[in-house]
């Protein structure tokens, strides 16, 4: 399965932020175990820098963006992203974004812990909690 992972689970699984941890570490346990495949956007790798650099060094971060980068697949962005992300109705352009390319790359669900904020998604959005219940063995 191939699923588009939220930015937010992201920082929750780098930052440890409770109480959301244990699901962003178990839904990674997945992917690591290869029962799924996973996806973040290009500029959410920009965003989780900008938020972790508070917390953390950039070395730091550097490793923790390298050893996500060895489990998680990037989607690009580009002209036609962004334009689309435009087009789709959402307040937030971040999440606007991840749905578009969630499109493009014809993944089949956007992980999130936020799913009232993809409404105008054209890909299904899957509450993590959901997802781990019935995707965990």
């Amino acid at each position: 399965m191939k699923i588009l992972i939220d930015t937010n689970i992201i920082l929750d699984f780098l930052l440890a932020r409770a109480p959301f941890f244990e699901n962003a570490k178990k839904l990674m346990q997945l992917v690591d175990d290869n029962k799924t495949k996973a996806y973040i956007t290009a500029n959410s790798i920009t965003d989780i820098v900008y938020i972790v650099r508070k917390t953390y060094t950039i070395d730091e971060i550097r490793t923790a963006i390298l050893a996500l980068l060895d489990r998680i697949d990037v989607i690009g962005v580009d002209r036609e992203d962004i334009l689309l992300a435009f087009g789709l109705g959402f307040s937030d352009f971040e999440d606007a974004l991840q749905s578009a390319c969630s499109q493009k790359e014809q993944v089949e669900c956007i992980v999130t812990r936020n799913k009232k904020d993809f409404e105008q998604s054209n890909v299904t959005t899957v509450d993590i909690s959901d997802f781990l219940a019935e995707y965990a063995v």
